[in-house]
């Protein structure tokens, strides 16, 4: 697993399929997700009256957490009016082998509200010597990550009793960070005091070790086996912090750069979506100007966990048998951005298929963003295209690969650029990115409804961002990193441009940030 910066904290969005419902069916990322208890979804809980004698692992890993020594019960509204499960030196052993080595990567998120300071308190590890407490040994009201005779703790009433917390500790061998519903209370990057393995024998609720377990209550806990970047820690913060309605300095949703924006259309923000039977059939614009996307004819499918743990459209070239294109969808109303004004669409994106046309985005064949193998003299693979009528700008064989990207173009009446990311592949003054924008503009595909010559798009789309003018070169880079960062890619933005080595890009000057 990629390990990631801890940076300046991003903008969030929002949580599930179906919205911020007690069971929510995904988290905003899956990847990497190796362990997820959740006592807001109640099929997920094995009950004998009120005491919990199972809680089944979310994650699909099969980490089911069982009594280790009498059962924690089951409390309705303990956290934010969320049921809670309640232990009272009552921990649960964790099934199977987690997998996270010695010094390896990891982030632990747990919903909790401990009511009472006992000794230590240790509400998870492998034992004694390698676990998370909020006790009272060097101090009350404080978290500790130890591993042996290393220990880090946040200040002394950092993390107070009878207090709805979000907890995030977040590391690995050689560094650790912690946050408590959104302010940070350790920040020590040269530490092993969380680099403890973490495979069999983990508990919940305790260390293996009697007499030290945890008293109190707790929500949710999700492990990942990764380290969560920036982006990510503020977004799953800020959704467990609106699911159990408690204060914190998560932020809200939004994107960096808001001046212009016309179209915004995000799967991760599950309130944006109407789902039926797995069919998507309409996709709200989360810019505020109503351009939502319905489909032509069928909708396309919602995938989970399909661009490194994001949830993303899954587009189809099949016909319906009608002669409609397979899946495309048409934004409501008039975008207006005028033939020949200079606009800026991103498009995150994943397809693995090399065909003639593969039309993304346009009002029409004529007009339109392809990703196929047509050329006039034959075809090329692995190509991005530009068409407006006769006028034809292609990058070159090879420059926009298969796989998951951000997909950055722009265009005027005096030319035409696109990145894949964040790398420049087209740079042309032709003018074939200049045509109006405004009713009957399409994603997935275009106009070109036909039952044998499938031109509609294959793959997958989770994320469009469409400007009405042109960016800036840092708010070109600001779009891409914040992209790059919420679907863990490896591109060419940075998180500081100013600091970064500026190169020459477009007839018009525009400057570019690169790694």
């Amino acid at each position: 697993m990629k390990s990631w910066q801890m940076g300046a904290i991003a903008a969030a969005i929002a949580v599930t399929v179906g919205g911020m419902g007690a069971s929510a069916a995904t988290l905003p990322s899956m990847y990497g997700v190796e362990v997820w208890l959740d006592a807001t979804d109640a099929t997920t809980l094995t009950l004998s009256g009120s005491d919990v004698t199972q809680w089944d692992d979310k994650s699909g890993n099969g980490h089911h957490a069982t009594p280790a020594s009498g059962s924690p019960t089951l409390v309705s509204g303990a956290i934010g009016s969320q049921d809670a499960v309640r232990f009272n030196f009552q921990p649960l052993n964790l099934a199977g082998d987690l997998g996270i080595a010695t010094s390896g990567d990891r982030t632990v998120v747990t919903v909790m509200n401990y009511s009472t300071l006992n000794n230590n308190s240790e509400y998870f590890g492998t034992n004694t010597g390698s676990m998370l407490d909020v006790g009272t040994w060097m101090g009350a009201q404080r978290l500790r990550v130890r591993n042996g005779g290393s220990e880090v703790y946040s200040p002394l009433g950092s993390v107070p009793t009878s207090a709805d917390t979000v907890l995030i500790v977040n590391g690995n061998g050689s560094g650790v960070t912690a946050t408590r519903n959104g302010a940070t209370i350790i920040d020590n990057p040269s530490t092993s005091a969380f680099g403890y393995s973490l495979g069999t024998g983990v508990q919940v609720g305790g260390a293996n070790f009697v007499g030290r377990e945890y008293v109190g209550d707790m929500a949710e806990m999700i492990v990942y086996d990764r380290q969560l970047n920036s982006y990510e820690l503020n977004e799953l913060g800020y959704a467990l912090q609106t699911k159990y309605n408690l204060t914190g300095s998560f932020t809200a949703p939004t994107t960096p750069v808001t001046s212009g924006l016309t179209v915004w259309l995000d799967s991760s923000d599950a309130s944006s979506l109407t789902v039926s039977s797995g069919e998507v059939t309409q996709w709200n614009d989360k810019s505020g100007n109503g351009h939502h996307a319905t489909p032509l004819s069928n909708g396309p499918t919602l995938v989970e966990n399909a661009l490194n743990g994001r949830t993303a459209l899954q587009f189809t070239q099949a016909p319906d048998g009608q002669g409609n294109p397979g899946q495309t969808m048409q934004l409501a109303g008039n975008l207006g951005i005028a033939a020949n004004q200079q606009r800026t669409v991103f498009i995150v994106l994943k397809t693995d298929v090399n065909v003639d046309n593969n039309q993304l985005f346009g009002p029409n064949g004529s007009q339109m963003l392809d990703l196929g193998t047509w050329i006039p003299t034959g075809s090329a693979n692995d190509r991005l295209r530009f068409r407006d009528g006769s006028d034809n700008v292609f990058s070159a064989e090879g420059d926009y690969p298969r796989g998951i990207s951000i997909l950055t173009a722009m265009g005027s009446a005096t030319d035409t650029d696109a990145w894949f990311n964040g790398q420049q592949i087209v740079d042309s003054t032709t003018a074939a990115f200049e045509y109006a924008l405004g009713t009957g503009v399409k994603l997935g595909g275009t106009d070109y409804p036909s039952a044998t010559d499938l031109r509609n798009f294959e793959g997958l789309i989770a994320e469009v961002l469409i400007y009405d003018r042109a960016l800036t070169a840092d708010e070109l880079n600001e779009v891409g990193y914040y992209l790059e960062q919420k679907y863990l890619l490896d591109t060419a933005y940075v998180p500081e441009p100013g600091t970064c080595v500026m190169l020459m890009i477009g007839v018009a000057g525009l400057m570019r940030r690169r790694r």
